[in-house]
Order: C-alpha cells, then structure tokens, then sequence
C-alpha cells in the first residue's frame, strides 16, 4: 500500500465521516418543533454546517488536504457548533455531528487533534449540560453526565487508531513490494542484461586466439564486441528508464496516462486516453502493464505510421485490461511471422511477459486497418480500490 492509497482510504473513511454528520443533520432538522424563534434559528445555524459537510463531502480531493494541514478550519466548526449544540440541547440528535468531529480529528491530526477537540467538546458539554440544570430543566443521571461525553474520547481515540493502522499496512506493503520489486529486477537482469553481458564475455575470451590466428576477423569480431556493448547499455538504460516510468506514487490509470502523454510529446503523435480507476494489482503486473504499454507504443513509432493512438484501462470479469490501439499500417500474419523470424520478437516478448504475472495478451492486426494490443491481468482478491471513482480522459 503506497502513500497514494492510503490517502485514498483515509479519503473514504473521511467521506464516511461527513456522511454521519449529514444525517445527524438532517435528523436534527427533523426534531425541531413545527414552529418557534428556537426552531428557526436552529435552522438558519445548522444550514453552513450541512454546506460544508456536503462541500467536503463532494469535493474531498481538494478540501481534504486543507484540513489535513490546517487544523484550524476543523476548530472553526467546533466553534459554531457549541452554540447549536447548547441551543438544541444535549439530548439532540445534534450531538451526534459533534461526535463526528472529533473523529474525524482523530482520523486526520493523530492525537493532537484527537485530544484538542476531545477537550473542547467535553468542556463545551458540560458547561451547556450546566446551563440547561440551572434553568430547571432535567438533565438526566450518570448516562448524561458520563456516558454521552465519554463518546467524544472514545470517537477520538478511534479515529487516530484507524489511521495509525492504515500507517502501518502501508509500511508492511511497502516491504511486501520492495522485495516484490527486488526479485522482479533480478528477474529481469538474468533474462536479458545478463545473457547480452554473457554473451560479451564469450566473444572477449576468444578474442585473443583470433588475433593470432586472424587479424581481419579479430577485427570484425571486435566491432560485434562493442555493438553487443552498446546493446547492453541500451538494455541497463531501458531497464532503469521502465523503474522510472512507472509512477508507483501515482494511482495506475494516472501513471499510465502520463507515460503515454510524454511519449506522445516525444513524438508528435496524438494519444487519446480512456482511463478508468482499477482495482489494484500486484506489483509485478502493475510493472509488465507499464511494460506493454511502453512496448506497445515503440512499435507504433517505428513500423505503424499511425496519426493516432488511443489508450484504455477498466476492468472485465475480475480482470484489469489495458488496451493500445493505433491507426496505422497495421500487418498480416504472414508479416509478423517474418518480423519474428528477423528477430523482431516485441509481440512475442510481451505475451510471455504478461502470462508471467497470469495473464494474456491479445494482437488483432489487419493490413490498414491498425493494431490492437490487448493485455489483461488479474486483479487482487480484496479488489480494493486505488482512486476515487473518476475518469481520465485525453
């Protein structure tokens, strides 16, 4: 679990959160009486306190990290709800949108927030439950004077637990895919670098008899040395460039859209993207997704002489589905058979890479009419979601 989506965790429980102080809103809304000075002024107050509710409600993304930094915008609605809370009463429904407040403190300032509030609340209750017993009104026995202010702590308390737990999954994920993603490199260094690098070491060791036996060819044999030389570069740099690309501080529909939009900067040609929020999947699929993209998108430059390409993520049937297609030349069987022959093996070489993680992978080529390249990987059991529920489109 990433940084990424434990924000996006914290953001659903966040949302949770406003939704119990909406229908605590709207409960106490409900038990005002039909008519009286009371009733309206409860009504006008409580109304900028539904507005935000619903205005962090709906635009979370933004307004989420402002009261993640700012703590003092969640003291400002302490503030005005003290006075709603002593004009409507402890027994109110109201009551309820306070207990929310301080556990979304907890949730979003740790104990420091969880604490403040905690304090004011139960200060606040107490002198307004003071207020209501001077004015001979009943006030109830221990469950008013203890039991309904221990909510607040308790809330508080709650909410920095739930989010010191998301902490520490995201820290024993992280070390889940740190050694995913260590094995995932050895992986590819024994499969390509270290069989170019092999291969160099052969042609080195028998570059000295070949000197004594035959200049000429000594020297033809060292120029494929340095062409198999700069071949291994190329496959460290490639290597080290797909580390880089994939964006695990992103969500992966927003890591796929910005590798296929600075590939279409690189290159000049349109990218159009559909990319929907996935459920997540495992590391390694996450990189050999990146992988075909990235592959997907280098034929399209070299052979397709497209002037479009569209890219596409969702799901289907548990499955995530990446989708590159292009409007270029596209080629028959017969053609591709051949490139594969002459040791153009990048469709190839990405199938078996996608049924490495499980999946697959689909190619529909036709002469003219473009190539589609399809790869499909299992998502994770839990199907948790990454991102909140919102396209990309480009």
């Amino acid at each position: 679990m990433d940084s990424s989506r434990r924000a996006h965790q914290v953001a659903g429980l966040g949302r949770l959160v406003l939704d119990l102080r909406l229908i605590a809103l709207a409960l106490t809304a409900l038990s005002l009486p039909s008519s009286s000075d009371r009733a309206t002024w409860l009504g006008v107050s409580i109304l900028p306190l539904a507005l935000f509710s619903y205005a962090a409600l709906r635009w979370w993304d933004e307004i989420g990290p402002v009261l993640v930094r700012h703590p003092s915008v969640l003291a400002a609605d302490l503030v005005v709800s003290m006075p709603v809370l002593a004009v409507a009463g402890p027994d109110n429904p109201f009551l309820y949108y306070t207990v929310g407040s301080t556990l979304m403190a907890g949730l979003l300032q740790g104990w420091p927030g969880a604490t403040a509030s905690s304090a004011v609340l139960l200060a606040g209750y107490w002198l307004i439950l003071a207020g209501w017993s001077t004015d001979g009104q009943d006030v109830g026995g221990f469950q008013a004077l203890v039991g309904v202010p221990a909510l607040y702590p308790i809330a508080g308390a709650a909410g920095v637990a739930v989010g010191r737990l998301l902490e520490r999954a995201a820290a024993a994920e992280a070390r889940a895919a740190s050694a995913d993603e260590r094995a995932r490199l050895a992986r590819e260094l024994h499969d390509s670098l270290t069989k170019t690098l092999q291969g160099i070491r052969l042609t080195a060791s028998a570059l000295p008899a070949w000197v004594d036996r035959d200049p000429v060819e000594a020297a033809a044999e060292a120029r494929t040395l340095a062409l198999a030389a700069d071949a291994a570069a190329a496959q460290a740099r490639e290597l080290i460039g797909g580390l880089r690309a994939d964006r695990i501080d992103l969500p992966l529909y927003q890591a796929l859209d910005q590798c296929a939009r600075d590939w279409s900067a690189a290159t000049g040609i349109p990218v159009r993207t559909a990319l929907d929020p996935v459920a997540d999947v495992t590391p390694g699929a996450r990189y050999e997704l990146f992988w075909v993209l990235a592959e997907a998108l280098r034929n399209v430059e070299r052979h397709a002489r497209a002037t479009g390409v569209e890219v596409a993520l969702g799901e289907m049937n548990g499955n995530v589905r990446l989708t590159v297609t292009d409007d270029g030349v596209g080629f028959s069987d017969l053609e591709r058979r051949a490139r594969e022959r002459a040791g153009h093996v990048g469709l190839v070489g990405m199938a078996e890479r996608v049924r490495r993680v499980g999946g697959d992978l689909e190619v529909d080529a036709r002469p003219g009419a473009g190539v589609t390249v399809s790869a499909e990987v299992p998502a994770l059991a839990n199907g948790g979601r990454t991102v909140s529920p919102a396209r990309v489109f480009g």
